[in-house]
């Protein structure tokens, strides 16, 4: 199983801002989608969203402060039961380790979760598909197409990789996660 996941956030510090959105999709070994769920939560009252974060999620202020959404702490135990539901599974996104699961064990610890490292027990595991693009790039260069930034450096973006790979229909932070995102890699 592939649990493929991304977070939307207030901002790019775990120690200072909280996640505001997590969207994942559980696939079986052949990627058919088993699962699927997008969890929101409120802003807790003392984080301050960066604009640009903002303006990169789509989130309004009016969203922030839903009072139908649920807590962060409660949030936290929601992500926490589904990790627990979909074990064992292969924790997978772009950039997860260095971005995501910071924020991740970042909001167990915030929240007085027992365990922080969830997707890496119960026979989990975790893959960062920015990793496996680094390699391609490395190994086999041939295999995707590059796309470059306004410097012309390779960009190693997904938003701007997956375009250029054909992955044009994804909608991924906006209202959801999709494989074909994820699964460029």
């Amino acid at each position: 199983m592939f649990a493929f996941y991304d977070f939307e956030t207030t901002g790019t510090s775990p120690a200072f801002d909280q996640p505001l959105q997590f969207a994942a999709i559980l696939t079986d070994d052949d990627f058919n989608q088993v699962e699927r769920v997008d969890i929101r939560c409120k802003l807790s009252p003392h984080i301050l969203p960066a604009p640009w974060a903002m303006a990169v999620t789509g989130i309004t202020p009016e969203q922030l402060e839903d009072p139908n959404l649920p807590s962060w702490f409660d949030f936290s135990f929601q992500i926490s039961g589904l990790i627990k539901r979909w074990a064992p599974a292969t924790w997978t996104g772009y950039n997860t380790i260095a971005f995501d699961e910071e924020f991740l064990r970042q909001s167990f610890y915030q929240n007085l979760h027992p365990n922080i490292y969830q997707t890496q027990f119960d026979n989990n595991n975790r893959l960062d598909l920015m990793k496996v693009i680094y390699a391609i790039w490395d190994l086999a260069p041939d295999i995707l197409k590059w796309s470059r930034d306004e410097n012309d450096r390779v960009s190693f973006k997904l938003d701007r990789l997956a375009p250029a790979n054909g992955f044009t229909t994804h909608n991924a932070g906006s209202d959801g996660l999709d494989i074909p995102h994820l699964a460029l890699c």
